[in-house]
């Protein structure tokens, strides 16, 4: 059902669709898909609150496109994909309390920071352990987790072994899990000579 025009009292309003050209620093960017309604009797044109907040979103994913950054459903998919909250990504990753509703609707974009910051947690595991620890809340379901325990590592540079042989594991279990709903366990016994081995971070290792 069509609404009354607020203009004439009298016609009603029908929606329709534009384009239009935006001034953005130093570009001019083409805003398409921008939703407005006109009048059927007097002719004028107005926006409704929801077609103001749909142009909102439109115009700011257009100078998040022209800016290199990631886009409003680029971000919603990046929290479904983790089955985070908006209000848990804005403790995992900061901005304010708020912050993932507004970059989502379009009310704010996103710094370049914020931005690397979503793009790294989404590529690299040891990444989102590490925000996951600051935070003290998990970064995506139990069953997006790569569980990895008892590497037994046989070298003098115990951090250096450690890293290298952890990169490994996340390779496999990412080749074999793409969605990184799987659970990597690696028992392996621990060597005859248990003096010469110890623990660094949960990880078994050998102190030279």
């Amino acid at each position: 059902m069509t609404e009354m025009c607020p203009a004439c009292e009298t016609g009603r309003l029908h929606a329709f669709t534009r384009s239009e050209q935006y001034p953005y620093g130093d570009a001019v960017l083409l805003v398409e898909g921008l939703r407005a309604s006109a009048c059927d009797v007097c002719g004028e044109e107005l926006e409704t609150i929801e077609q103001s907040r749909h142009n909102e979103l439109l115009w700011a994913d257009a100078r998040r496109r022209h800016d290199g950054l990631l886009v409003s459903a680029e971000i919603s998919a990046w929290r479904r994909r983790w089955r985070i909250t908006q209000q848990a990504a804005s403790k995992l990753l900061g901005g304010g309390a708020n912050a993932f509703s507004k970059y989502e609707r379009g009310e704010v974009c996103q710094s370049k920071a914020m931005d690397l910051l979503i793009r790294l947690s989404d590529r690299i595991p040891e990444a989102r352990a590490i925000l996951s620890e600051e935070a003290g809340i998990p970064f995506g379901a139990e069953d997006d987790w790569v569980t990895i325990t008892n590497i037994v590592v046989h070298e003098p540079n115990v951090a250096g072994a450690v890293s290298r042989e952890m990169s490994r594991l996340f390779d496999v279990a990412q080749a074999d899990h793409p969605l990184h709903r799987s659970e990597l366990r690696r028992q392996q016994a621990a060597p005859r000579q248990p003096a010469r081995w110890h623990t660094v971070g949960g990880v078994l290792a050998h102190g030279g």
